[in-house]
């Protein structure tokens, strides 16, 4: 059976290139954040048409993570720097 929202707190933020680079509205998981310390991201990674979200839209995300709290998970640096020549340790 699937489960039609698995997650708790999430916000949708429907295409705004005045907002977000997104193209389809987009479901962002509040319920945890994915960190990394040792790596940096080259900006060539971003979207070309908007390389971040807005603060209203960061605002909202920030609410919903802090409503209940949020797990925070340490991703595999080493993995990252196998998947993606783009990333670099620090």
């Amino acid at each position: 059976m699937l489960i039609s929202s698995p997650i708790k707190h999430y916000w949708d933020e429907a295409p705004d290139i005045a907002r977000n680079p997104f193209q389809r509205t987009t479901r962002i998981d509040c319920d945890k954040e994915f960190v990394t310390f040792n790596v940096c991201y080259d900006d060539r990674l971003k979207t070309v048409t908007r390389p971040d979200v807005c603060g209203d839209v960061m605002a909202h995300i920030d609410t919903e993570l802090i409503c209940d709290g949020y797990i925070s998970n340490k991703i595999a640096e080493s993995d990252l720097l196998a998947l993606n020549n783009l990333i670099h340790l620090i």
